[in-house]
């Protein structure tokens, strides 16, 4: 009895045993994994250090090739697909950003990817200029083909410039859905730039795309002009017609520029000449800049912006910043050692600087110039956006002479000079006018063509009941049911209007646009909202192909000026 209780005793104690040995062997292999898996941080550290990698191989090198083991059986290596997809990342890094190949052979860029990523290779020069390029052009083409398909509408905007080899180039961009997208550039070569070869190239990328096209815009030349009408017998149901912002700026070269035989303006032209001299001067004068600087900073003012030809609201920026550190200006030229200390070849020059500022009539000149430039630089810049509906510019130029009649136009020009700028603004506006920006004006819920002329007004009733839907001529039954839709939406619109309704006070307040109303509220009336959509997707300047400009000047710079023309457009 007693030997069979010592053999169970014996048994039961085994067991324990084995139990603990097990809990134990699990819970310190565990512990092993954790221990590890703590160590890792610090290896990524030891590892970003150069010098502490070189004094870790120096000390123990066994140490080293053990870790660089274990993290690399922690870290397995990239699959092919995830190599592909950091290629072509890396590649459209060095795309966005213009910088250059030669950069990817960087040590120090290598070692980074390594450190995060043991075995990751990124692409070579060749790789960059060749295949990657190639790949990510045509992805990226690809989705912005895709988007543009999934649109009602589209605007073409063109443009032309001389890159820096002085190769003429045009490019063309694609207004769609409040967004702008590059779509090919063209080398003109040696290329005529007449009317003939604008319409028959606008007419080519028109023809390329399967989308429907609503019209294009382009620069205001007569050449373009005499374009627009080519191209409007070719496409009857699409609308062409000018930058608006070019427009602006073409009215106040007009008003301040002395390509005119005649101005009221001639003297205000000199002072503008005279101001250019002033902020020239203090620019090419270190000890004075740097003064008048220093002051300008201490006051918290911007420094002397010099007005540029070719950029819009230059001349502006010139007259605010020159009117705000007129102070300034005339302590400096007051002082004593102004001309007294200065070298007898630039004292001419200091005494005439000194006069402009200290001259009676040199802040009347800048607020006068101040007050026609503002109302036009405002209008510009509005317009520069790609969401501004085209039925703004004819309301822009029926208020843009009112803010010359006012109280404040007759204390700073006479009337001789106001009506000069009245006629100038009527005549750009005669010249760059197309049927969108009255249809849309007649169209646009917000005015529905409050002010027109009942002449003008009957010519756009006329056009639109005989646009060519579909591209076919309207038969006599659709004119008529067209022209009932247009007098039920004239019904609808004047009513929310006079009642102030919500649907007229988000319109008003730009909650919504013109065209999402069409999108939304113009299934009352089918055959005109065909219409309105072409109206309301048209862009109102060409600003979105002058902002691709720069990006193709950063693209195509000095640094790299031997990239083909087709390289610089992918």
């Amino acid at each position: 009895m007693v030997f069979w209780f010592f053999k169970i005793f014996l048994v039961f104690y085994g067991l324990k045993i084995w139990l603990v040995f097990w809990f134990f062997g699990f819970f310190g292999f565990l512990g092993l994994g954790l221990g590890l898996e703590a160590r890792i941080p610090q290896l990524q550290q030891c590892s970003q250090s150069e010098g502490s990698i070189a004094l870790a191989l120096s000390e123990n090198k066994t140490s080293s090739s053990r870790s660089s083991s274990i993290r690399n059986f922690l870290i397995p290596d990239l699959s092919s697909c995830d190599q592909r997809k950091v290629q072509k990342h890396v590649a459209l890094f060095f795309y966005k950003t213009g910088t250059s190949f030669i950069r990817v052979e960087d040590k120090d860029l290598i070692k980074a990817f390594n450190i995060c990523r043991p075995g990751v290779v990124i692409p070579s020069r060749k790789q960059l200029a060749g295949p990657l390029l190639d790949e990510c052009y045509l992805g990226v083409k690809q989705q912005v083909d895709e988007h543009l398909q999934s649109c009602d509408s589209i605007c073409i905007v063109t443009d032309g410039w001389t890159n820096v080899i002085s190769q003429p180039i045009v490019n063309y961009m694609a207004i769609a859905t409040k967004h702008s997208f590059f779509i090919e550039s063209v080398s003109t070569g040696d290329q005529r730039y007449n009317a003939e070869w604008i319409a028959n190239d606008i007419s080519c990328v028109i023809d390329g795309f399967t989308c429907d096209v609503a019209g294009a815009i382009t620069d205001n030349t007569s050449a373009n002009k005499s374009a627009w009408k080519i191209l409007e017998a070719m496409y009857p149901d699409k609308f062409f017609h000018g930058c608006v912002s070019h427009t602006l700026h073409l009215l106040l070269k007009d008003i301040m520029g002395s390509n005119k035989q005649w101005s009221p303006f001639d003297t205000l032209v000199e002072f503008i000449n005279k101001c250019k001299e002033i902020i020239t001067f203090f620019k090419n004068h270190h000890a004075l800049n740097h003064q008048l600087r220093k002051n300008q900073k201490e006051q918290n003012l911007k420094s002397l912006a010099m007005p540029a030809t070719t950029r819009w609201g230059s001349l502006n920026r010139c007259f605010e910043t020159l009117l705000a550190s007129e102070e300034i200006l005339l302590s400096m030229v007051n002082g004593r050692d102004f001309i007294n200390m200065a070298p007898t070849n630039q004292k001419e020059a200091r005494r005439n600087i000194k006069v402009t500022i200290s001259g009676a009539d040199f802040v009347t000149f800048l607020k006068k110039g101040l007050f026609i430039l503002r109302p036009i630089d405002e209008l510009i810049l509005k317009f520069q956006s790609d969401c501004v509906p085209v039925s703004d510019i004819y309301v822009s130029f029926l208020n843009l002479p009112l803010q010359f009649e006012t109280e404040a136009a007759g204390l700073l020009l006479t009337e001789i000079e106001i009506e000069y700028i009245k006629e100038l603004i009527k005549s750009r506006f005669q010249f760059i006018y197309g049927d969108a920006h009255g249809v849309g004006y007649l169209l646009d819920p917000r005015y529905t063509g409050e002010k027109l002329e009942p002449k003008l007004r009957e010519e756009l009733e006329e056009f639109i009941i005989n646009f060519p839907l579909d591209k076919e001529i309207p038969s006599q039954e659709n004119k008529i049911a067209t022209y009932r839709q247009l007098m039920e939406f004239f019904i609808s619109a004047n009513g929310h209007k006079a009642r102030n309704s919500f649907h007229y006070k988000m319109l008003v307040q730009e909650q919504k646009s013109p065209l999402e109303y069409w999108l939304i509220n113009g299934t009352n009336w089918p055959l005109l909202q065909k219409i309105a959509k072409k109206v309301f997707s048209m862009a109102v300047s060409s600003a979105s192909s002058e902002r691709n400009f720069s990006t193709f000047g950063f693209v195509h710079s000095k640094l790299r000026n031997q990239l083909a023309p087709e390289t610089v457009k992918k």
